[in-house]
């Protein structure tokens, strides 16, 4: 009796949690993994290493990529005080604020996400 009461009481918890809600680009390119390909400008990059970076009130999420003859990073901030992620995309040659809008994303194997 004392666990379907525990049960109740965890179920009645998280229902009425407030949730951070994000769109499914967002979504999308908060599970990027190694391996993953991004297009950005029409380039297709691989993203090669993955890494959070922990900021006051936010945190970064750092996406490093490469193309055949080019390098860059991707900087995601995620904090409460942005109502989208603020998206940064450094080259060796540019750096340039992106929208959701700018990066398609193509999982190496969508059946694991």
């Amino acid at each position: 009796m004392n666990l379907i009461h525990e049960l109740g009481r965890l179920i009645r918890s998280w229902w009425t949690q407030d949730r951070i809600q994000i769109s499914p680009a967002e979504g999308r390119l908060l599970r990027v993994r190694p391996g993953d390909l991004l297009s950005i400008d029409h380039h297709d990059f691989e993203v090669v290493d993955r890494y959070i970076m922990e900021r006051p009130h936010r945190r970064l999420l750092c996406l490093r990529c490469r193309a055949q003859s080019e390098t860059a990073e991707l900087f995601v901030a995620i904090g409460p005080e942005c109502e989208a992620p603020s998206i940064r995309w450094e080259t060796r040659h540019r750096v340039r604020t992106l929208g959701i809008e700018d990066i398609e994303v193509w999982p190496i194997d969508t059946r694991l996400r």
